[in-house]
């Protein structure tokens, strides 16, 4: 347990080794869009042109379903911890990635982890930065099995930047534990 203090450089570069990306991920579901500087709650996110603008509208979603995609438009900073709804499946996992051209899009957890998951199964994270911020003591990403909700199961985190949390880059933990989490270019 501690703290390593990394500098913080051009952050452009998916992952930690440039040149390397995240597999295409196969959408089988509806794909939801997020972009904060040109986007808007009212519309239906369903396409780049009618793109949520908060990650508050994402978590309002009533609850994803496997197959389904949450893109954040790269170049985007998103002042809110994204903890969106539902369980994919193992044929079907939920996506959180990004589209468009520019630096990894960035979701900043203010009072909260940028990315948290709680006892979710089938989630695919990759491709995107986020922060807690420091002083509040939170990780970058969270991953959370609670024991009342059961045993949560495949997970991926790959591709993905955790800098400036509080607590962990990417912590991954709970009462009932996880099976099957890859976290890969990180």
């Amino acid at each position: 347990w501690g703290r390593a203090d990394v500098p913080h450089g051009d952050r452009a570069v998916a992952g930690c080794r440039p040149g390397v990306h995240a597999p295409n991920s196969r959408v089988t579901g509806k794909s939801y869009f997020g972009d904060s500087d040109k986007g808007d709650d009212s519309a239906s996110g369903t396409s780049p042109n009618k793109a949520w603008k908060s990650i508050e509208r994402v978590n309002s979603a009533a609850g994803f379903r496997p197959g389904d995609a949450i893109l954040l438009r790269r170049g985007s900073l998103f002042n809110h911890g994204l903890s969106p709804r539902g369980s994919g499946t193992q044929k079907a996992p939920i996506t959180i990635g990004y589209y468009g051209k520019g630096k990894l899009p960035i979701v900043r957890g203010t009072g909260q982890p940028g990315v948290s998951l709680t006892s979710q199964s089938y989630w695919t994270i990759q491709d995107i930065s986020a922060t807690s911020d420091p002083e509040y003591g939170m990780s970058a990403f969270k991953l959370k099995a609670d024991g009342d909700k059961g045993f949560s199961r495949g997970l991926r985190v790959v591709n993905c930047t955790a800098f400036d949390s509080g607590r962990h880059g990417i912590e991954v933990g709970g009462k009932t534990g996880w099976d099957g989490v890859i976290v890969e270019n990180c």
